[in-house]
């Protein structure tokens, strides 16, 4: 017998098929293999192979190649559009997205639903939970805030808040070169006169306060605003210079050691007359906060430095100091 292994291939009505059962050829005719024992019969139905197929056991054969269509279209959802349809005999369908569309619109579901995305505009639902440390910019409203409880009143947060001193009157004057003013049917009854001469160890007034039991030591003390009103014509720069000591119990009261200087400086007033009211404001007090405690004995001294350009007599008036406070 002349035997030859088709493999898995058969060829029928010019078709290349797959073929279940392995197939031989037997002197000519297609034959199955049934069981690894040999042949279990032929099939007589089986065709006379001839050509390379009865001699080689196999055909060739080209399979594929490019075709062409008659009509083939495709249609899109109304934010997509279609360049090329329909395709007639060979070409290219483009989808690309629409121009137009409404401003501020996402590609999504219905909104608490099932359904085809679509373009429409963001809910708040389409927002999942996010950590606080997400929000890095902008002004939370009081609504939104809610309650806060502080440490001092048995909570958990810590308040930061800016907090106001402020010093209308003085307490004590120097004598010398600052006096009180001591006519009480004026404005400026008990207020300082600052001599226009004269160096600040002789030219001054203190503030004797407590340092509030709330400060922030964290956060720079300022001037928010100093007024003072002028003498008399005058339009020469003045300065002033600001001292203070922070004195713990058991120290002296009456003549303690004061530090941390900041000059206070007026550059004039151009037009400047007599009874006018003049400010200096936003001066940092530079190293004041790290030499503070809560609730210490806290003396201010404000001193009128004489050889500063003007030449005229000046008045004592509100001095707002600011600081950080805490709850």
């Amino acid at each position: 017998m002349n035997y030859k292994k088709l493999g898995i291939l058969v060829l029928g009505a010019g078709l290349l098929m797959a073929a279940t059962t392995p197939f031989f050829i037997n002197n000519g005719k297609l034959q199955s293999h049934l069981n690894m024992g040999g042949f279990k019969g032929t099939n007589s139905a089986s065709p006379s192979l001839s050509g390379d197929l009865a001699t080689k056991g196999y055909v060739d054969t080209t399979v594929g190649g490019a075709g062409t269509v008659t009509s083939v279209a495709l249609t899109v959802p109304s934010w997509l559009t279609v360049a090329g349809s329909p395709v007639t005999s060979s070409g290219t369908l483009a989808v690309t997205a629409a121009s137009g569309q409404t401003a501020n619109t996402i590609l999504a579901t219905p909104d608490g639903m099932t359904g085809a995305a679509s373009l429409r505009a963001l809910v708040a639902a389409d927002i999942p939970n996010l950590a606080a440390s997400k929000i890095t910019s902008g002004t939370l409203d009081a609504a939104r805030i809610g309650t806060i409880q502080t440490t001092a009143d048995g909570g958990s947060h810590s308040l930061k808040k800016k907090e106001y001193i402020v010093l209308t009157h003085p307490h004590s004057f120097e004598g010398t070169g600052a006096v009180p003013a001591t006519t009480n049917t004026t404005p400026y009854f008990g207020q300082a006169v600052f001599a226009a001469a004269g160096g600040v160890a002789t030219n001054y007034v203190e503030y004797t306060l407590t340092v509030p039991e709330d400060i922030d030591t964290g956060v720079n003390l300022k001037v928010e605003r100093f007024k003072f009103r002028l003498g008399a014509a005058d339009t020469g720069a003045h300065t002033y210079v600001l001292t203070m000591v922070s004195g713990a119990d058991s120290s002296t009261y009456d003549s303690p050691t004061l530090g941390q200087t900041v000059n206070l400086t007026f550059a004039g007033d151009a037009s400047g007359a007599s009874g006018d009211v003049e400010t200096i404001s936003n001066v940092i007090l530079t190293n004041w906060n790290s030499n503070v405690t809560a609730g210490q004995l806290w003396r201010i001294r404000l001193a009128r430095d004489g050889s500063d350009a003007s030449t005229a007599i000046s008045f004592s008036g509100p001095l707002v100091i600011s600081y950080g406070g805490t709850q």
